[in-house]
């Protein structure tokens, strides 16, 4: 199993996760402001990462599947 790959991608997760994080805070903020407009590119932004977090994670599975199928 290449572990430098899986850890490469649990530091991309880590800093995505981070940036969404980021992201909903400044959107909570937003919408207590009662900026839309803002509010609205926020979540357009929210999400393209999480679609980037579900991409990075279903790379891990994959990785992971191809190993334990190796066992069978």
């Amino acid at each position: 199993m290449d572990l430098n790959q899986l850890e490469n991608l649990g530091e991309e997760l880590r800093s995505v996760g981070h940036r969404r994080r980021q992201i909903v805070e400044k959107i909570v903020a937003e919408v207590q402001e009662r900026d839309v407009e803002s509010s609205n590119d926020l979540y357009m932004e929210l999400i393209n990462i999480s679609d980037q977090a579900i991409e990075i994670i279903d790379r891990q599975k994959q990785l992971i599947d191809k190993e334990v199928q190796k066992l069978h």
